[in-house]
């Protein structure tokens, strides 16, 4: 797209109170997106209607296959659609003076325009798995954070765990760190009409009370465990589990290995990646939405379900206490019995279903796609002074 000038009234060269920001949105160009494309997506749609009168030039690295029509049609509110070359000199001459350049992704990539501003969204990669992964992993990973304290001038958090964590690590000092927690998706606000949840759960062959864990199927997301912990509780309930989401590399031997248990294999469902439009019906036809992550920095998912109406069980670990609150059943996601004996309060105690899903329903109205976009220009505007 052609650049365009902002308009309105200028001060030495800007405009008043007006910013000119760069976005890589590479990840939220992805056919299929996950976490950090939609965190991308919702942070743009909520940008572009907050009426300021800053420039925000959407750009993505080049040589990669996204689909590059999908933000021209999400985000029409915005100026500029560029690509960029992470490492490419040329990039302060394509963009021009930019004030903030913004990286959604973990990572400072290139020398490029601006103060840069990066969005650190978890630190798992720091003690998760690192011991068996090799050294060239560990030395890609003190890379990255080497990269983050010479280069970063903003770094922003979705909470006080991850922020906490940075600094323990060593990674960044906390002067720098910005807690802005993420936002739930519109999709996600109220209960899907009965029809539509319907011909979801028809399209998936979804039957019966079921319980629904939505994410990647790996190991840091706890899936074996959830499986075993459901074994042990099967023959005392009705419901089925219903698993949606791709299952990573690192669990699938353990989880094929687990369903290909005829008595646990005909009571797990596995629809595989789920569009965005089919996930809230889902999750509001759930008897509970379950979530034993042994690692999170914020931990959408089970605040999209609240949003649903939906009870949730989660883990006590990371940073799900501080984002679920009183407003979910959380368990030891290490201790099998402890999971099992949850999973069974859940699905067969009515009144503490009705008790969560009301309170879920409170809680997560404060996480707003508004609220996280002002919170973050508002970090714009403190790296860009």
């Amino acid at each position: 797209s052609t650049l365009r000038p902002p308009s309105g009234r200028r001060r030495s060269g800007r405009l008043e109170n007006a910013m000119r920001v760069a976005i890589d949105v590479t990840t939220a160009l992805q056919a299929d997106p996950t976490g950090i494309g939609w965190y991308v997506r919702v942070l743009l749609e909520a940008l572009a209607s907050n009426g300021t009168a800053d420039d925000y030039l959407l750009c993505r690295k080049l040589g990669r296959r996204r689909d590059a029509s999908a933000l021209p049609r999400l985000v029409g509110g915005l100026r500029a659609y560029l690509p960029f070359e992470a490492a490419g000199w040329w990039n302060r001459a394509l963009l021009g003076p930019v004030d903030v350049f913004h990286h959604p992704k973990n990572k400072v990539e290139g020398r490029l325009p601006g103060r840069q501003v990066v969005t650190l969204h978890d630190t798992f990669d720091l003690h998760f798995r690192l011991d068996t992964l090799g050294e060239a992993w560990r030395r890609r990973v003190q890379a990255k954070y080497a990269r983050l304290r010479e280069r970063a001038h903003l770094v922003m958090v979705p909470s006080r765990y991850t922020r906490d964590e940075a600094v323990r690590e060593g990674l960044l000092d906390a002067a720098r760190l910005r807690v802005v927690p993420n936002a739930v998706r519109p999709a996600f606000g109220g209960t899907p009409p009965v029809g539509v949840r319907e011909a979801v759960l028809a399209r998936h062959r979804v039957e019966g009370p079921y319980l629904l864990y939505a994410g990647a199927l790996s190991l840091r997301k706890n899936v074996p465990r959830l499986l075993d912990a459901f074994r042990a509780v099967a023959a005392s309930i009705p419901h089925t589990l219903v698993l949606a989401g791709r299952t990573d590399t690192d669990a699938r031997e353990e989880v094929e290995r687990r369903l290909a248990d005829p008595t646990l294999g005909t009571r797990v469902r596995r629809t595989g990646y789920l569009p965005e439009g089919d996930l809230p019906a889902l999750m509001a036809s759930a008897e509970a939405f379950v979530f034993p992550s042994l690692c999170e920095g914020f931990g959408l998912p089970p605040l999209e379900a609240m949003a649903c109406g939906t009870p949730v069980l989660a883990a006590t670990g990371s940073a799900l206490p501080e984002v679920l609150g009183d407003a979910a059943l959380l368990v030891d996601p290490e201790d099998e019995r402890a999971l099992a004996e949850g999973l069974l309060r859940i699905a067969t105690d009515g009144p503490l279903r009705e008790d969560l899903g009301a309170r879920g329903r409170i809680r997560s109205a404060g996480f707003t796609p508004e609220a996280q976009a002002r919170a973050v220009r508002a970090v714009y505007e403190e790296a860009a002074t």
